[in-house]
């Protein structure tokens, strides 16, 4: 073995111990389907335990045993698709996972390592000028994956076996049905379904149902594809970034909403997804909606009035109190006419927790777009998870003040909206004298 082959050889704990707690917290926001949530975020989920998700993030933060088991295993996935012999790429391509440069282990697996697989070949080959044949000058996955492209593939890639499932004028969808069509159509794309090799992942999402590929008629950009999985809820473009539905299923192409529509499954599926629910349905959540957690502001209006004793004595001081006392409360302004902030907490909190269709759509697009959504992707934008829209939207609106905090925690805890044979119908979470959830 050569010196500088020794030098650098790879130890998986020196290694973990270089990441520190990057690593095993993408590997636990991986593992439950929050890879796109940041860390502190991650943080505030295990210090508030109310969820049994957050009870399991809890207990990881709390155990440095099970922190170094996720780590290890990370290491031990990425070791495995490392194409150099003393695994020199495996730390370079832990830090990409490690700092969400690409936060799914099966995208590590499939096309980081497919990519570096190809730099692997181009740097023995030579032809990677300086500056560009050292793996750790790459900051992000992205800057790789851009580095490569330039290049040819050598390999020769077979059409396979595939139908066409739709067809107009602006699209035509086509469904792979082996793993060689997934790369054929798939070609120059940075989908995990699309690379060569054993770490293909086509069947694990195929066996669940069938994985949709977009090839526009007029491309608007070089190379411009779309991959739809209803099953798992991704809806991907060429560089496996999510692409809004709403938007490729209108307004990119018009004709492809009530194409999926007609199918039992998905239409069922887009019909339950808040920017495809109809304003009938939606004005009936929210009018559920208020109608439990209105009480609640009520009550928290009711204290924070009766805690207010400068109330009465302002009352007292304009004669609305009598000498016995007794408070004209016919003729008195009201606790919201006089505290400008009880004004504007509880009118904020009707707006979130009572709002129109178009808000509520409003509401889901922006907290998906800006935050980046802490939900499993079954739930995401979906109309039976509005509460938790409605909650985090609460909680983001009196983030300075915390006047929302214990309202938030409040409906995370009591409501939720459950599928009826009727429509979406919300309800009061009914608990045990331990607090539990009554099925």
């Amino acid at each position: 073995m050569l010196i500088r082959d020794i030098l650098l050889e790879y130890d998986r704990d020196r290694a973990r111990q270089a990441l520190g707690d990057t690593l095993w917290k993408a590997a636990l926001k991986d593992g439950k389907g929050l890879h796109r949530l940041p860390n502190s975020a991650l943080d505030v989920y295990a210090s508030e335990p109310y969820t049994d998700s957050r009870r399991a993030i809890a207990d990881v933060y709390a155990s440095p045993e099970l922190q170094k088991r996720l780590a290890d295993t990370a290491l031990q996935w990425i070791e495995g698709v490392d194409p150099s012999t003393n695994k020199k790429y495996t730390q370079w391509m832990a830090r990409m996972y490690a700092n969400g440069s690409e936060p799914r282990i099966e995208d590590v697996k499939s096309t980081l390592a497919d990519k570096v697989k190809k730099f692997n070949k181009l740097s023995i080959k030579r032809m990677l000028p300086a500056g560009k044949n050292d793996i750790n000058r790459y900051k992000t996955a992205t800057e790789l994956y851009d580095e490569m492209d330039k290049y040819p593939d050598v390999e020769v890639l077979e059409k396979g076996s595939s139908k066409k499932e739709y067809e107009d004028d602006d699209v035509m969808v086509v469904v792979p049905e082996d793993q060689k069509a997934a790369c054929y159509w798939g070609s120059k794309t940075r989908w995990c379904t699309a690379v060569d090799g054993r770490d293909n992942y086509f069947a694990h999402y195929s066996k669940d149902g069938p994985l949709y590929i977009l090839i526009p008629k007029h491309p608007k950009s070089d190379g411009e594809k779309y991959q739809l999985h209803f099953d798992s809820y991704q809806y991907m473009d060429k560089n496996d970034d999510p692409v809004e539905l709403e938007w490729l299923l209108t307004k990119r192409f018009p004709g492809l909403l009530k194409h999926f529509m007609a199918d039992p499954k998905i239409g069922e599926e887009l019909g339950s997804m808040v920017q495809f629910t109809d304003d009938k349905t939606l004005q009936s959540v929210s009018d559920q909606i208020w109608d439990i957690a209105g009480d609640r502001v009520n009550d928290i209006l009711a204290d924070w009035e009766s805690n207010d004793h400068t109330y009465y004595d302002w009352l007292k001081e304009n004669g609305y109190v009598l000498d016995d006392g007794e408070v004209l409360w016919a003729q008195a302004p009201s606790f919201t006419e006089y505290n400008d902030d009880a004004a504007d907490w509880y009118n904020t909190m009707e707006d979130l927790l009572h709002p129109t269709p178009d808000g509520m759509r409003r509401m889901v697009a922006d907290i998906d777009q800006k935050s980046g959504a802490s939900y499993d992707e079954e739930f995401r934008g979906s109309v039976y998870n509005l509460e938790s829209y409605i909650a985090d939207a609460i909680e983001k609106a009196f983030r300075r003040s915390g006047y929302g905090e214990s309202m938030s925690e409040w409906i995370h805890k009591n409501i939720r909206i459950v599928r009826t044979k009727s429509g979406p119908k919300v309800e009061l979470i009914k608990r045990d004298a331990r607090g539990r959830p009554i099925a």
